[in-house]
């Protein structure tokens, strides 16, 4: 089930990171080069933390709480939830609601970003 924006975010919320893949040096640099002044340097900062965890584990999944990404990031719960739906309009994040009584309460599903020639077709 997809995220909804009535949704509370508190930093209690546990996530799950997913990825099927892992970020390339040349998918980096398009999203350093042309999606960075689209999402901003918040939302930036969030996908490359959301990345990173995902290194750090060496897995294809990560489970944490917001309150981490919160203070990794130093931004605010709405801030973080802002940056999140900017990531969801340029399709480098889907946002999914777990079921009620189970944990994580929401799950991020890390998309790779498009190629430089097919960013460029998507603007024009």
């Amino acid at each position: 089930m997809t995220l909804d924006n009535t949704t509370s975010l508190t930093p209690k919320t546990t996530v799950a990171i997913m990825a099927t893949g892992r970020l390339t040096v040349d998918q980096r640099d398009v999203l350093d080069d042309l999606y960075q002044p689209l999402i901003g340097v918040a939302g930036y900062g969030l996908l490359l933390v959301l990345w990173r965890q995902l290194e750090l584990t060496h897995g294809t999944q990560v489970q944490l709480k917001h309150s981490e990404l919160l203070d990794l990031l130093n931004i605010s719960v709405s801030e973080l939830e802002h940056c999140r739906q900017r990531l969801e309009a340029l399709e480098l994040i889907q946002t999914y609601r777990n079921q009620s009584d189970k944990l994580p309460e929401l799950i991020y599903e890390l998309q790779q970003p498009v190629s430089a020639g097919t960013f460029f077709g998507m603007i024009c």
